[in-house]
């Protein structure tokens, strides 16, 4: 027994190690391609039309925040204790987000069309809500669970890597600012295909949506104390930029945000240290 227990100890340490070289390898260069991109948009829209592009995605924010609904913690949670059929909870976690998707983009819609910002800010508006329909496919919280966060890793890298090489080469002017959102949709889409294909080919898993009101009612109360916590912190970080960009001027909102943006590249390095030990919390 003490022999058992000491090479489950030395395998820990090292799914820990391995975990975190990935996730943290990944985080890193994900961020770093995301600046970058920034940077190169910003010089290029100018700081009128970057206000512009900031104020859209910080509303994004709070959308998609919503669409993931807290299930990033909750099906960790599920799949380290191992009690529900992940093939169920994915379709049923699936499912309930792709109707938070729709409302999330119907309403950023809505936003754009009634909010006195310019017909860019309305494009702007909807092509970003797009993105909530591929990230409901977001599967990272199956692989956080089985300590596999190698593929969170390259979803990551895809994520980040679609928009900053298109981005590079497409973009050349202030008049294909719709181009930034496109570009972002296309990532998020390439990076949840990428999860699918795992899920599917590599761990051959399906996505087995089982709805009854008794399994939506549980994830839903499970899933909400996690969600309201995530707004409330997302209020606290983000709430600045969308106050400057709806009550000053785009061009003082894209000057506070080309500062913002290095200060929230720091931030996000934290969670570098966090995400590989809250598997192994979950099962202790």
């Amino acid at each position: 027994m003490k022999y058992i227990n000491q090479f489950r100890v030395v395998k820990e340490i090292k799914n820990i190690a391995k975990n975190f070289l990935s996730i943290g390898t990944a985080n890193i260069v994900s961020q770093f391609l995301t600046f970058l991109v920034i940077a190169y948009y910003a010089r290029i829209l100018g700081v009128d039309k970057f206000g512009q592009i900031s104020l859209a995605q910080s509303i994004l924010t709070y959308f998609t925040m919503f669409t993931l609904f807290g299930f990033q913690t909750l099906g960790i949670k599920e799949v380290s204790k191992n009690q529900i059929s992940k093939e169920n909870l994915a379709g049923n976690i699936i499912f309930i987000r792709l109707i938070c998707a729709l409302i999330g983009f119907l309403i950023m819609v809505l936003i754009g069309c009634f909010t006195n910002k310019g017909i860019d800010f309305k494009g702007l508006m909807a092509i970003y809500g797009l993105t909530l329909f591929p990230l409901a496919f977001n599967i990272d919280w199956f692989y956080f669970g089985t300590k596999e966060m190698q593929y969170n890793a390259i979803y990551n890298v895809l994520k980040s890597a679609f928009p900053f090489i298109l981005t590079i080469i497409f973009l050349k002017n202030k008049n294909q600012i719709y181009l930034i959102p496109a570009f972002m949709v296309i990532g998020m889409a390439a990076a949840s295909a990428f999860h699918a294909y795992v899920f599917y080919k590599v761990k051959k898993l399906k996505y087995k949506p089982a709805i009854t009101v008794d399994k939506v009612k549980f994830l839903i109360l499970n899933s909400l104390p996690f969600l309201l916590s995530a707004l409330l912190s997302l209020i606290n970080g983000n709430i600045d930029s969308i106050i400057i960009g709806f009550v000053r001027t785009d061009r003082e909102l894209g000057l506070y945000s080309s500062a913002y943006k290095v200060i929230y590249f720091l931030i996000n390095l934290i969670a570098i240290i966090f995400t590989p030990f809250f598997p192994i919390l979950i099962e202790l």
